[in-house]
């Protein structure tokens, strides 16, 4: 799906007769979007602290399952070990700062994608065993790949105000 075809789709559910009424458009939706890129790390932080082995651990754990590899080596502790790498903390930590802080409302643009090519590049990298990069840097590697997603999360919802 191209932006234009996404940002229109969008701006339709909020037009008069639209999805969601436009007396409360910008309110529900704005709330909807900051609680759809805080939940992730809402979720992640509470289950590494919640404890190793406790129940909430496992069902966080399970939830992240299916978006990352969760190798224990590579994960950041926090009273456990969190339930994704250090890579996704940064990614899901740098959505949230976009929803907390309201930043970004720029208009999306394809270059905003080479942000994320130091994600692919390491990434890479230590899939082939060329280097092993630690977690600090993984994270920032995902917290780079974050920005274009929260660019146009927050370009497409200003749009449709």
């Amino acid at each position: 799906m191209t932006d234009r075809r996404v940002q229109s789709t969008i701006r339709a559910m909020f037009e008069p007769g639209g999805a969601i009424p436009a007396k409360t458009a910008g309110r529900s939706e704005s709330w909807l979007r900051t609680l759809l890129m805080l939940l992730p790390a809402m979720l992640l932080f509470s289950g590494g602290m919640a404890g190793p082995g406790s129940a909430w651990e496992g069902i966080v754990r399970s939830a992240f399952a299916p978006f990352c590899h969760q190798q224990l080596d590579r994960c950041l502790l926090l009273g456990g070990s969190l339930a994704v790498c250090a890579r996704c903390v940064g990614f899901y930590s740098c959505l949230a700062a976009f929803a907390l802080t309201g930043f970004g409302g720029g208009r999306f643009r394809p270059r905003h994608l080479l942000a994320g090519l130091p994600l692919v590049v390491d990434g890479s990298a230590n899939l082939l065993g060329l280097w092993l990069t630690p977690a600090m840097l993984r994270a920032l590697t995902g917290v780079l790949a974050a920005v274009p997603l929260g660019l146009l999360v927050r370009g497409v919802a200003d749009e449709t105000r």
